[in-house]
């Protein structure tokens, strides 16, 4: 959960302005499921 929150700001802030939210949220999809994809999928959106 702490890399997911450290992506959201990285992102925010847009500090790799090529990588756009639909990449981290594919790659989070890439490397999860179900519950745990959910949970920080909501982190990622409120972080």
């Amino acid at each position: 959960m702490q890399n997911i929150v450290t992506l959201a700001h990285i992102h925010r802030n847009g500090l790799i302005p090529e990588i756009t939210a639909a990449h981290y949220l594919q790659a989070m999809t890439d490397l999860m499921s179900g519950g745990m994809l959910e949970k920080n999928r909501r982190i990622f959106d409120e972080a």
